[in-house]
């Protein structure tokens, strides 16, 4: 199996638990037998952003990641309004690099 994704999502009134929340679902919801190579975020704007990174990188490391604010986030398992879904993919054949850029 090459590449794997799986999701998960979390309604954590702190957005230090919800990253931690997100974070184990992901681990545990991964390929064990695949590198995790970038999760994707789509974040509540009532969560402190930092906070809840914070928290998702206790449990993944310093997998990438990339993501955005949102109005309400969903997953297989439904809308979620606050809360935060992700997705994690995990690939023996893939390198992601993620960057940043700012405009003036």
């Amino acid at each position: 199996m090459p590449t794997d994704v799986c999701v998960a999502r979390s309604t954590a009134d702190s957005a230090l638990a919800a990253g931690t929340e997100v974070g184990s679902a992901l681990a545990a919801a991964a390929a064990a037998d695949l590198p995790p190579k970038l999760c994707i975020l789509f974040a509540s704007v009532t969560y402190d952003l930092k906070e809840l990174l914070v928290g998702l990188r206790g449990v993944l490391g310093d997998v990438p990641n990339l993501g955005c604010t949102s109005v309400s986030q969903f997953t297989h398992q439904g809308v979620t309004n606050p809360g935060v879904s992700a997705a994690l993919i995990s690939s023996d054949e893939m390198h992601v690099q993620v960057e940043a850029a700012q405009q003036w």
